[in-house]
């Protein structure tokens, strides 16, 4: 699980060999064997001795902002020793083996969008069926383009990557505009803002876009990829663009909880707390959001007949990957 550190003048320590968290509602002491990521915003702090046990258990320390965005982390030296596979990773990320992947992930992206909307437009009572149905064709229409696109590609070139990002942008686009006639009355937006968000939904779809990019990290920490090498995305400094990459076709994870906790209306206006230019989610917000987004990760789920949870699925993808570096010629 992912421990949460939100409450202010909430401190970490070690207490033997488990870690006990203290603040002004008491101590509450926790096995490192049920942890995977230790994740504190500014209010928090943890002692030396916790952070060596987190180590010890290889266990990551995330120091998020309000908004939930890494701003530092701290993991053990035992992540990803393999130098061949990152040495393999930067051929990998200037081929047209590279370039093939990345797209088929951001093709992957599309068909989920286009199948939860239609998913959505016949499960529930929505205000705008049509406008959906028309959101579906132009993602469907643009997801064929690009697999063209990907098909008949000779080489790799600069225009390619910017025609396939060209794409992915155009389809989401008619995606959040699905989705957003696809929410309960009340909750409509008019389009993907990012930090700040303008409205609730984009808040918690934040939030949990974050979580979802340091659970990505990590896993590629662990299986020896470096997350700072780019290959559809163009390298930033200090932007762990692979993430951007892989995390692709795994973003409808955190759409599909974002759509469900306001479907049932589990968050109202005491959840959210305004800042410049948008809104913040408050501490009641993320005790809502990041529980349910555990849930959905850790429930058991069925892929190319394989049952393992959703974080077990993520973490063997990447080990595959990392296999198929290694064995790169």
């Amino acid at each position: 699980m992912q421990l949460v550190i939100d409450t202010f003048g909430t401190s970490v320590h070690r207490k033997q060999n488990a870690f006990e968290i203290v603040n002004k509602e008491g101590k509450k002491r926790v096995s490192p064997q049920k942890i995977r990521t230790i994740v504190l915003n500014c209010a928090a702090k943890i002692s030396s001795d916790a952070v060596i046990l987190a180590v010890e258990n290889e266990i990551d320390i995330l120091f998020v902002d309000k908004s939930g965005k890494p701003q530092a982390r701290v993991w053990s030296h035992k992540f990803g020793p393999l130098t061949t596979i990152r040495k393999n990773q930067l051929k990998f990320a200037e081929s047209q083996e590279g370039l093939a992947w990345a797209g088929q992930r951001v093709w992957k992206k599309m068909q989920q969008q286009a199948a939860f909307l239609y998913q959505l437009r016949y499960s529930f009572s929505v205000l705008s069926p049509e406008k959906i149905d028309a959101c579906i064709k132009t993602i469907e229409a643009v997801a064929l383009q690009l697999q063209e696109l990907l098909r008949s590609a000779k080489g790799r070139d600069k225009g390619l990557a910017a025609s396939c990002r060209g794409w992915e942008g155009t389809a989401s686009r008619h995606y959040f505009q699905g989705l957003a006639w696809a929410l309960p009355p009340g909750y409509h937006f008019a389009g993907r803002t990012k930090r700040p968000a303008k409205d609730p939904f984009n808040c918690v779809l934040n939030y949990l876009y974050g979580m979802l990019y340091s659970f990505v990290e990590v896993e590629l920490l662990k299986a020896g990829i470096d997350p700072h090498i780019g290959v559809l995305h163009a390298d930033q400094y200090k932007r762990p663009v692979f993430v951007y990459d892989f995390i692709e076709s795994y973003r409808i994870w955190a759409d599909t909880v974002a759509f469900r906790l306001f479907q049932r209306y589990a968050l109202n206006e005491r959840d959210f707390e305004p800042c410049e230019g948008g809104l913040w989610l408050a501490g009641s917000g993320k005790r809502e959001v990041i529980p349910a987004f555990h849930q959905y990760l850790y429930e058991p789920y069925s892929l190319k007949k394989k049952q393992k949870t959703r974080m077990q699925h993520l973490s063997v993808e990447c080990r595959q990957l990392a296999k198929s570096l290694l064995q790169r010629e």
